[in-house]
């Protein structure tokens, strides 16, 4: 039997992410139906400053398409096309909104490994930009570069 991922499990694994300045992201890998999405649901739902985001199959297919996905889920519509005007576009929502933490569930989706480095990378600079960190939640660890690494705490429940 799998582990269960309390609500209570993850805000200390997200509160403890929050409080790391050394800290940028947080990687969780757990199995399907282990309480994972609805323990991430919840706690963004209880902190307003944390946004969920399950990005559908269907955009996950270059990091523009990832960008206009999230900001339309912080109620944002555009109609920008080159890429840096949409990365500062996310960043100034960022920052105007007050995002803390913005959870992406379901990240194993982004099954090509180019454009999870990619986007890895373009997050690492928005969250540099920003100071907002990143929550990637799936049922795989994904394979990330040192940089990345060093400023993730990880979470394996798998």
């Amino acid at each position: 039997m799998m582990d269960q991922l309390s609500y209570e499990r993850i805000e200390v694994l997200l509160n403890d992410t929050l409080e790391d300045p050394e800290k940028s992201f947080c990687f969780i890998a757990a199995g399907t139906g282990t309480g994972k999405t609805q323990a991430l649901m919840t706690y963004c739902k209880m902190h307003e400053k944390a946004v969920y985001l399950n990005v559908p199959l269907s955009v996950l297919k270059s990091s523009k398409s990832i960008i206009t996905s999230i900001l339309e889920s912080l109620d944002v519509l555009t109609f920008e096309s080159q890429m840096h005007h949409l990365f500062n576009k996310l960043a100034f929502v960022l920052r105007e909104k007050q995002v803390s933490l913005l959870v992406i569930d379901n990240f194993q989706e982004i099954g090509n490994p180019k454009l999870r480095n990619d986007f890895l990378e373009m997050v690492s600079f928005l969250s540099n930009e920003t100071h907002v960190k990143f929550v990637f939640a799936g049922t795989q660890m994904p394979q990330m570069t040192q940089s990345i690494e060093r400023r993730s705490k990880i979470q394996n429940v798998v």
